[in-house]
């Protein structure tokens, strides 16, 4: 199982559906992206288990991916 929590401001996900959980796959970030239906240039970073990883770093079971937003500010 994979727990995926998106943080707001990425795509459709708000509050009320940003976090959820799927069944593992072997697949990469980059393809989980493209399930879930996220556009990559929404996307600043995404950490699993808290470590950030590259968008070509395979999905590990029993994990916890988080989505980050692009951030902004000077």
């Amino acid at each position: 199982m994979i727990n995926i929590i998106v943080a707001p401001g990425i795509g459709e996900f708000n509050l009320q559906n940003n976090k959820f959980t799927i069944e593992h796959k072997n697949i990469t970030l980059n393809e989980l992206l493209k399930d879930l239906i996220i556009d990559k240039n929404q996307v600043g970073a995404i950490l699993i288990n808290g470590i950030p990883k590259k968008f070509t770093q395979k999905v590990e079971d029993n994990c916890e991916i988080y989505i980050l937003p692009i951030l902004g500010g000077g």
